[in-house]
């Protein structure tokens, strides 16, 4: 992530990258732990895995809040419903809210339901505006689409962002525009780029169909310019036959004069084949009168933008102000908090607040608290509110309860035609101006048993938040402060000191741990509360926490970071302020005191580097992996630019040339996973459906992320490893698919893709390869011209292939003049496929072509017609491999990592205690009366062994069998409690994980691990 990967992203979205047609003209998931069974069926919500609850109270003072902990993990989901991603849905233990992204008059809050699939409410909770004359305006019916955002997430909280939206009046959402200018005639006057046509419906629109390449976009220069005093906002009808999400329209006037990419506006555009009216304001922007706009949209070949009705218009229906609605998730809570956001020179706010609206036929009881007591009927203190909730028929309790922080001015419930109808009114200032906004919001409360004490009892604990007195911090923290609670995020947050990357890889701050020791008092109330602890300056890796007795204890810790200064959300997030936020848990009993002491890592974990997951903030949900501070990958789940199957952004080696200015390297390639075109010649992607962290460092990295195809044809599930390895970064992937339905396809080897990836914008002239007779092919390529697809043939069992060797120059707009491009290689450990319910042993295909500056790879399997059948698998086992400096001429690094990953992997070769635990890259075995030995051999470099099954809570013990048959110590710590990982696993056993370093693939290492 770091400079190099902002400044890449964004020139790839200023280029609008998109993928070229691999099939040179031929025509023609489900979350973890669930099933999907129909088509374009998102819609399943997982059952929740076994966990047992065992007594170990007796291992640690922190008992209660690492089985609550590990039992809570993973449990919440964000992700869009449907493959047109016109909604996006927010699911806890208890409740599904879903977000509508369209412009009906029902943006916003569409559906609000228990997990049971019991409705609360519909199309409600709406933000308003009154003006100084007396207008109501609601963001429901603003002209402009939502657009979702991600920026903390992991094991138990997700931070969501409903963005973009302004004011309306009209329920349709759409405008009365006081000035509007046609700027096209539909009839030849418009230009585009090499990598689409334009196609016109003659005096109504004009069709983008892309055909490939890196820059798809349409563009049409003014005959008269339009004066600057009427072009405040473009305002544009777009049908979307595509993917949909990310595109950017350009604008140029008569003092800029060409396309830039300062005068550019990103927006989402919804993918449905439904025409959608977006009104883009360019106000800020514009610096004379306007000459001509350019829009930039489309991911994939075969996709079609249609553009009509484009105007430069003024707005007369709507006001100076935009939304902001942030939904903070917790497994057993969710917080919901508004903003209002006012545009230079606009003050004119009387009245901002919330409007929730539920049909009184549902409704079987009401009860509401106020400063005087409970009431059941509407004779209520609107300024003393501190609850308001209703008893729905099918779904259960659904309330809000107001903070005590002053944010809320007043609440007010009222029957009217029917419904009821809840204002919760903001307090504050309401003279707006810009840099300046108003805040106020509620917990959302849910009960499926439908009791009312419930929410009373939640309003007691939620308003009378522990005071920041409570919290004591221990000598030698390091400028740990307890900032209290804060009731709009629903957490404590302590600050620390932190941080910068280049400091922590210095050899005097490699084992540097920042502390945070603290001792939490209860009151005399039973709390479940959740702490924020954030450290400045510097973006946080990763976090550990100890008891009171010094002792590492298995809590998963949440990390979420913030590069500053790259400005991805300039209009809500202006300062971009770098954080680093470590996030967990705290079950605190009544009457009794807690420590614990909060380690904020960077470098390294004991005596080897740290591997880290954590989320990063930017326009899309990130998750981040180094190797100490030096980023290894970025996963995407949900795409880059939309749903463009765009996983790993940053793809970054340990071969190449590290940055002079930070302890970085560079990215290479655009891998993406996954898809296949129908046998119409169209291109079929997936949507993302969950994920699942199992381990997020120090020792090592571990997630899952699933995906279901959009035509319910197969679900799968991707799995990346990682291990703090030093001399290349093997990125360990497994993916396991299932056929949901018959699919049959009349080439698979050109229209099937299991894996495929552009060389982002280098020209690598040499393609090396397993051949199906098990030895080193070479390719020259050409990189000159375009070139059509050729097929080259991989070894059936463990195939393999690698770019390399370019001499494109390093493009001028980098930073870093050390930033070198590298090469990039999948390797084949291993694959199991079911066709037709019968294993196929065929060989794998690479799919090679060149357009656009930039080679083209995807893996497929050599078939031709073929009809995969409902329940067919697929199981494949691989790496992929960033490598050494472009201008690399051998491929001898690949050769390396062949022999080390496939030849001779880490393998747990033998046991004399314990039991093998099959994993395909991890070596992992299960203790057997609190002790395992055993042999693992194969691999180079930093490997992570785990062994489980103890029933011992302690510090792992850890012998190594000398050559002279002697037991000595394997130390891998520094300080007392570092160097190992520590898990509580769903069996009630803890695992006990640690690193250590191969010889060679022919070495042989036998441990013995106890606990102490």
């Amino acid at each position: 992530m770091r400079r190099d990967r902002r400044n890449t992203v964004y020139m790839l979205m200023t280029a609008a990258l998109a993928l070229v047609l691999l099939l040179g003209g031929c025509a023609g998931n489900s979350t973890p732990g669930g099933d999907s069974s129909g088509e374009d069926d998102i819609s399943e919500i997982p059952t929740q895995e076994p966990f047992i609850m065992r007594d170990i109270s007796d291992d640690t003072t922190l008992a209660d809040s690492l089985l609550y902990a590990n039992s809570v993990a993973n449990s919440i989901i964000a992700r869009y419903g449907d493959a047109t991603r016109s909604t996006f849905e927010i699911i806890n233990q208890d409740v599904r809210i879903v977000e509508s992204n369209d412009t009906d008059g029902k943006l916003g809050i569409k559906s609000v339901e228990n997990r049971n699939g019991g409705t609360y409410f519909t199309d409600s909770m709406n933000l308003y505006v009154v003006d100084k004359n007396g207008e109501v305006w609601q963001d429901n019916y603003s002209s402009s689409v939502g657009r979702n955002n991600t920026t903390r997430h992991g094991f138990y909280y997700w931070e969501i962002f409903q963005r973009d939206q302004e004011f309306g009046k009209r329920e349709d959402g759409s405008n009365n525009f006081a000035t509007s200018v046609s700027v096209s005639k539909y009839d030849g006057d418009w230009g585009s780029s090499s990598d689409c046509r334009a196609i016109y419906n003659k005096g109504k629109s004009v069709k983008m169909l892309l055909t490939g390449g890196l820059d798809p976009y349409v563009f049409r220069i003014f005959s008269e310019p339009v004066p600057k005093a009427q072009a405040t906002h473009i305002a544009v009808t777009i049908r979307a036959t595509a993917s949909g999400g990310q595109s950017q329209l350009f604008f140029a006037d008569k003092t800029t004069r060409d396309f830039n990419a300062n005068q550019m506006i990103a927006f989402d555009i919804t993918g449905d084949g439904k025409p959608h009216t977006y009104v883009l304001d360019i106000s800020e922007k514009l610096t004379d009168d306007l000459i001509s706009v350019r829009f930039d949209a489309g991911k994939l070949p075969g996709e079609e933008y249609e553009f009509s009705d484009v105007r430069v218009v003024t707005i007369g229906d709507v006001i100076a102000a935009k939304s902001e609605r942030t939904i903070d998730v917790y497994p057993d809570k969710v917080h919901q908090s508004f903003r209002l956001l006012a545009r230079p020179g606009y003050e004119a706010v009387n009245e901002f607040g919330m409007i929730w609206e539920i049909d009184e036929s549902s409704v079987e009881g009401l009860r509401i608290r106020d400063a005087s007591g409970v009431h059941e009927d509407l004779n209520i203190n609107a300024e003393t509110v501190e609850y308001a909730a209703f008893k729905v028929s099918g779904a259960g309790v659904i309330g809000i309860i107001i903070p005590s922080d002053g944010s809320t001015a007043k609440t007010e419930v009222k029957l009217e035609n029917g419904k009821y109808i809840v204002r919760q009114i903001a307090s504050g200032k309401l003279e707006l101006r810009a840099g300046f906004d108003c805040r106020f919001g509620h917990r959302l409360f849910t009960d499926a048993s439908g009791s009312f004490d419930a929410i009373d009892k939640a309003a007691a604990l939620e308003r009378d938040p522990l005071p920041a007195s409570n919290f004591t911090v221990s000598e030698g923290s390091d400028d740990a402060k307890m900032r209290g609670y804060e009731p709009l995020k629903g957490y404590y947050r302590m600050t620390m000191k932190g941080t910068t990357f280049p400091a922590a890889f210095q050899p005097f701050g490699n084992n540097r741990y920042y502390v945070s020791g603290v001792t939490a008092n209860a009151d005399d109330k039973d709390r479940t509360v959740y702490f924020c602890v954030r450290s400045t300056p510097g973006t946080l890796e990763c976090a550990a926490m100890l008891d009171d007795k010094g002792m590492m204890v298995p809590m998963p810790m949440q990390v979420c970071k913030n590069f500053d200064c790259e400005k991805e959300e300039p209009i809500y997030d202006p300062m971009d302020m770098s954080y680093g936020d470590s996030i967990f848990p705290l079950v605190m009993k009544a009457g009794t005191s807690t420590s614990f002491t909060d380690l904020h890592l960077y470098q390294n974990w004991g005596k080897y580097h740290l591997k880290q997951i954590s989320s990063i903030q930017f326009f899309i949900g990130y998750y981040h992996l180094s190797t100490g501070v030096s980023e290894s990958n970025c996963i995407s789940f949900y795409g880059v630019f939309g749903k463009d199957g765009f996983l790993l952004p940053d793809f970054r080696g340990h071969s190449g040339i590290r940055w002079n200015t930070d302890p970085q390297f560079t990215s290479v390639g655009t891998p993406k996973a996954t898809s296949y075109f129908d046998n119409s010649g169209k291109r079929i992607m997936n949507e993302y459906t969950g994920a699942k962290i199992n381990s997020s460092g120090p020792v090592y990295a571990d997630v899952e992320y699933s995906y279901l195809s959009d035509s319910g044809a197969f679900r799968y599930t991707l799995r990346h490893t990682e291990f703090p390895q030093t001399d290349e970064n093997r990125t360990y992937y497994t993916l396991d698919l299932t056929f949901l339905k018959d699919l049959t396809l009349n080439d698979v080897k050109n229209q099937f893709t299991l894996l495929e990836q552009d060389s982002r914008g280098q020209k690598f002239s040499e393609l090396s390869f397993r051949g199906t007779d098990g030895t080193r092919q070479h390719a020259d390529l050409d990189v000159k011209e375009n070139r059509d697809v050729k097929l080259y043939t991989l070894n059936q069992d463990n195939g393999w292939y690698a770019y390399f060797h370019s001499d494109r120059p390093v493009p001028t707009w980098r930073i870093e003049t050390e930033d070198d491009p590298m090469n990039y290689a999948v390797i084949i450990k291993g694959a199991n496929i079911i066709i037709g319910g019968k294993e196929w042993k065929g060989n794998f295909v690479l799919r090679d072509s060149f357009a656009g500056g930039s080679n083209y790879s995807a893996l497929s399997l050599d078939l031709g017609k073929t009809t995969f059948k409902k329940g067919d698998t697929i199981h494949l086992e691989f790496l992929m491999l960033p490598w050494a400096n472009r201008e690399l001429t051998s491929d001898a690094n690949i050769l390396t990592v062949y022999e080390d990953s496939v030849v001779s992997p880490l393998t747990v070769k033998s046991v004399k205690t314990g039991i093998v635990i099959d994993e395909p890259y991890l070596a992992r075995v299960s203790a057997v009366n609190n002790e395992a030995e055993f042999t693992v051999s194969g691999s180079r470099n930093r490997n992570a062994v785990r062994v489980d099954g103890f029933t011992e809570f302690g510090r792992p013990y850890i012998e190594v069998l000398g050559s002279d048959g002697t037991w000595q110590v394997h130390d891998t710590s520094v300080s007392e409690f570092d160097g190992y990982g520590v898990y509580y696993n769903r069996d009630g056993s803890y695992g006990y994980a640690f690193i250590y370093e191969s010889d060679g693939p022919d070495s042989e290492t036998t441990f013995r691990v106890t606990v102490k």
